[in-house]
């Protein structure tokens, strides 16, 4: 069909999936030193955390619900709904439900000074997993997996779409292809703008999704431009044409964002949330626009450690946060030297969920469908990120 590339490999768009995923346990593992506290924090805790936070935080899930949005564009052209459906539960909704029941209460009673003396069994027995009352509904703490809901709900809204509306997609898949790369840029902006500039300050961010109308127009734009543009085969060569001003305007816009990160965090007088949300949401999307045009034109090749890696980042990632939480509280214990104590702490987060990933979870089938991977993990392949979500 003209105006759209066949579902072939995009290694790029897996190294962007391994690389988003691995900003986000850095991010993780660097709440532990923002000012404003987290479930651990740090006697180092800083000004630099806050800024290295403020660094990612406009971009890092934008970029990984765009890579959603693609996978589901890819896996909608090769299978029928129900067997759409069935795949998007297996990779998104088994790891979230496993991650939301064992992964996540532990670091609650690691952290919760309610729990001392108690035994974990005792602990888990009369604490309903912290839940959160949402519309009368009562909810636990979706922790670091909670963008999976997310992209669960949006991929199965978008395979229902598909299957009723083709021909009403395959024209507005063409329409947005044609845009100028600064019409998409604006429009993504306009949007990253309400949200942080608008929702924000008047409801909040949850990450519980059924109240979060900030946190959906954040996640639900990059979906859609994934959806919509990942098969275009005009969108990519002007996306990596436009970097000669995507990436000095991203660059300009995150050093304004880090002086008014620095500036709320040093002064007693904080600036109004609109401004922030104002340059957090051009921010946001010049730098998303950005590293997609720069990772289409640099990050295009395949190798077998990024096969590896597309398979491991997933059991890796859902992992990583009871292993943080742990880690930076024998930190606190240790009183080591900040430099050594971060080293130190990003080292385990890493290392003990890739460990148990290449040891336990890699050639286990049934420990691979617990953690969102493919039941046989057969011949090494070339990495397709319709395997992925």
């Amino acid at each position: 069909m003209p105006g759209v590339i066949s579902p072939a490999r995009r290694s790029d768009l897996d190294w962007l999936r391994v690389g988003a995923l691995g900003l986000l346990i850095l991010t993780h593992v660097t709440y532990i030193y923002r000012t404003t506290g987290w479930r651990v924090h740090s006697e180092h805790a800083g000004l630099w955390g806050d800024l290295i936070v403020e660094m990612l935080a406009p971009w890092r899930m934008s970029l990984v619900f765009f890579i959603g949005g693609a996978a589901t564009r890819f896996m909608l052209a090769s299978r029928d709904l129900p067997t759409f459906a069935v795949n998007r539960f297996l990779r998104l909704g088994v790891p979230f439900l496993m991650a939301v029941v064992i992964l996540v209460p532990p670091m609650w009673y690691m952290t919760d000074p309610l729990a001392r003396g108690s035994s974990y069994i005792a602990y888990v027995a009369h604490t309903p997993l912290h839940a959160h009352t949402v519309f009368g509904f009562h909810l636990p703490d979706l922790g670091h997996v909670w963008f999976l809901a997310y992209l669960l709900a949006y991929a199965l809204a978008a395979g229902l779409t598909w299957r009723l509306a083709a021909p009403s997609w395959m024209c507005i898949e063409a329409s947005l292809g044609r845009l100028p790369i600064a019409a998409l840029a604006v429009g993504l902006a306009a949007l990253f703008v309400i949200s942080d500039a608008v929702l924000k300050p008047a409801f909040g961010r949850t990450d519980m999704f059924l109240d979060d109308p900030a946190g959906h127009l954040r996640a639900l734009p990059p979906f859609l431009l994934g959806l919509m543009l990942a098969r275009s085969e005009s969108f990519w060569p002007r996306l990596q044409s436009a970097r000669s001003w995507l990436t000095p305007m991203a660059v300009a816009l995150m050093l304004v964002a880090v002086s008014i990160a620095a500036s709320d965090t040093l002064s007693a007088h904080t600036l109004p949330a609109w401004q922030t949300g104002l340059v957090d949401g051009l921010y946001g999307a010049a730098a998303l626009l950005a590293i997609l045009g720069w990772a289409s034109t640099r990050l295009n090749h395949d190798s077998p450690q990024l096969r590896y890696l597309s398979d491991a980042i997933m059991p890796v990632y859902l992992l990583h946060q009871p292993i943080v939480v742990a880690a930076g509280l024998a930190a606190e214990r240790a009183h080591l030297p900040l430099l050594l104590e971060y080293l130190l702490v990003i080292l385990a987060t890493l290392l003990i969920p890739l460990a148990i990933y290449h040891v336990f979870i890699r050639q286990v089938g049934p420990l691979r469908i617990v953690f969102g991977l493919k039941m046989n993990p057969g011949k090494v392949r070339p990495a397709r990120l319709a395997h992925k979500f």
